[in-house]
């Protein structure tokens, strides 16, 4: 049997949006955890690998 993921993917999905959410969550002192846990909880792996190639994109991280 495979291993089938639980989280669905996110309706109305934008990588570009949430990997902005994520680089003002860690920006500066702290860290907004909240909105971290948010997103990355909410998007299935598919997704989390698209929002990881748009931050990388964008911050060069």
């Amino acid at each position: 049997m495979a291993y089938r993921g639980s989280v669905k993917p996110f309706v109305n999905f934008n990588a570009k949006h949430d990997a902005e959410l994520l680089h003002r969550a860690m920006k500066g002192i702290g860290t907004d955890e909240d909105t971290v846990l948010m997103v990355l909880t909410a998007r299935c792996d598919d997704q989390r690998q698209e929002i990881k190639a748009a931050y990388k994109k964008t911050y060069g991280k």
